[in-house]
């Protein structure tokens, strides 16, 4: 099962690289982290919906609180 989270931001590879670090990859779940002009977009792969489920929402709170840090 795979998602794609873009998020917009004005600076895309200062949260590539707060997220890159945070998102660990497993067996299970497997993310990727890609800057795009103003934009930054997760995508992420796993083996159940319930993974995939938890590991959006991980990805998406984290993404959140890195853009609010940074362009503050």
């Amino acid at each position: 099962m795979r998602s794609n989270l873009e998020v917009d931001t004005d600076s895309p590879e200062e949260v590539e690289e707060v997220l890159e670090p945070s998102l660990n990859n497993s067996k299970q779940v497997k993310h990727e982290v890609i800057s795009v002009k103003n934009k930054v977009r997760i995508e992420t792969e796993t083996d159940t919906l319930g993974q995939l489920r938890g590991a959006t929402d991980g990805a998406f709170r984290l993404t959140s609180l890195a853009k609010k840090i940074i362009e503050q």
